[in-house]
């Protein structure tokens, strides 16, 4: 079984630890808007400036309306819109006000038949939408994020990662900038050997990005629980199960999804263990343990990992907060544009309220149980408040409440840094055979 497991892109592993730092929380902010000659709001000099109207209502009423399935649809049907639009660059929330911030690229007059569909489509929950002038194209912001990632592979040695911590890029398409998240040694020094863009990138000073159980779980193990590593027999780190899932090569067998660097190849099949309970080996993506740095972003991997036991079950189900029923996973998909989602880890439990910022982002980091620097593709959050991942939560489920106690799973926790929150989409475990159980 292992060998064909391993010629379809995974390997079995054999240990465990994981890192963590705390996230800065940042508040929601609103984009003001004003009426300018091209017929929808302008920044104008505020481009890449930091908007300063938190909302001041309460995070319950905020999640109950982002969560209806109406406006969960709404968002979704705008990201799908925006996506193949050279006119449109993001789609921003303010909750407060129920206002759909559309940002619309720079020099651009979008077609009134397209600001009309828009228009439409957001009255149908009741909400306003402003036509707000981006600050850098999508193609420049792009230059600038690679970039940034080549000279971050030029300048930056293993050893400064050892000492500085990671180092994450991303794309604020909203305020036009490439988010650079980094010690300010090594993220000076990046900006400095870029070849382009580098008057786009905002310098975030931190603590540096780094890879990020409950307690006593049992067969059919659920998502959410801790479960302890062991290289050689001795307890090696602690990690989070991410969600049941189908493999579907090889006829098709039940596993639990979790996170690729919670894991290292070795002689020795390593297990995760909860309660006396293995809940399975480990099989990582070829991708992720095949990556060394430094290399260009074509080479990164993907923090995406499943556990395999064929003497226990995996199920649907979640863990929640103390107290609280459980959910049940009804069904799955990326989180898109404006909608919220919460975090299940080992150690902060469920908390809500992280909003998307950019689908196609970095995190380069230091495993010290491959002993090596990973470089990974995920997808950057902003927390808007609660609790915040910390260090044993990484692998744990990322999703979307729904109706009565149901989930839908959106991906795994990879990291955090300074304000944000690494997530690994659900569309990296599909893509590797890996569908979450319904």
């Amino acid at each position: 079984m292992s060998t064909k497991v391993m010629n379809k892109n995974w390997r079995r592993i054999s240990c465990g630890l994981v890192l963590g730092v705390v996230v800065a929380v940042l508040a929601w902010v609103a984009i003001p808007s004003s009426n300018s000659g091209i017929g929808y709001a302008s920044q104008g000099d505020g481009c890449g400036a930091t908007y300063d109207s938190p909302p001041s209502g309460s995070a319950e009423d905020f999640f109950s309306w982002a969560t209806t399935p109406e406006a969960s649809d709404v968002f979704n049907a705008l990201h799908e819109k925006i996506a193949g639009s050279p006119d449109f660059l993001d789609v921003r929330v303010h909750y407060v006000t129920q206002t759909i911030l559309v940002v619309v690229a720079p020099g651009i007059s979008p077609p009134r038949a397209a600001t009309d569909d828009i228009e439409q489509l957001v009255k149908t929950i009741n909400a306003e939408v402003v036509f707000v002038a981006g600050c850098a194209s999508a193609a420049d912001l792009e230059v600038a994020a690679d970039s940034a990632r080549a000279a971050m592979a030029k300048v930056v040695t293993e050893d400064d990662f050892r000492k500085f911590g990671g180092v994450a890029v991303s794309i604020d398409r909203a305020k036009g900038r490439v988010v650079l998240e980094a010690d300010p040694t090594i993220g000076k020094r990046i900006v400095d050997d870029m070849e382009a863009g580098a008057e786009l990138v905002d310098l975030v000073e931190g603590p540096a990005p780094s890879f990020t159980s409950r307690a006593s779980d049992s067969p059919p193990f659920s998502g959410g629980a801790q479960y302890t590593t062991y290289n050689a027999g001795v307890p090696a780190g602690l990690c989070t199960t991410g969600f049941g899932g189908r493999y579907s090569y090889f006829g098709g067998f039940d596993v639990m999804a979790t996170a690729a660097h919670c894991g290292v190849g070795g002689s020795v099949p390593m297990g995760a263990y909860n309660s006396g309970w293995q809940i399975g080996l480990f099989y990582v993506n070829g991708l992720f343990s095949s990556y060394v740095h430094p290399g260009p972003p074509s080479t990164y991997g993907r923090d995406v990992a499943m556990l395999f036991n064929p003497s226990v079950s995996y199920s649907n189900r979640l863990y929640s907060d103390p107290g609280t029923s459980p959910r049940y996973v009804v069904s799955y998909g990326d989180a898109y544009a404006g909608t919220p989602v919460c975090t299940n880890g080992r150690n902060t439990l469920s908390s809500c309220y992280n909003l998307p910022y950019d689908y196609n982002a970095t995190l380069c980091a230091l495993s010290p149980v491959w002993s090596a620097v990973k470089c990974v593709w995920v997808v950057r959050f902003v927390p808007y408040g609660g609790a915040v991942v910390v260090g044993g939560d990484s692998g744990g489920t990322v999703y979307q409440p729904t109706g009565g106690n149901g989930a839908r799973v959106s991906g795994t926790i990879s990291g955090s840094g300074y304000g944000s929150l690494f997530v690994t989409p659900v569309s990296f475990f599909t893509a590797d055979g890996i569908s979450p159980k319904t």
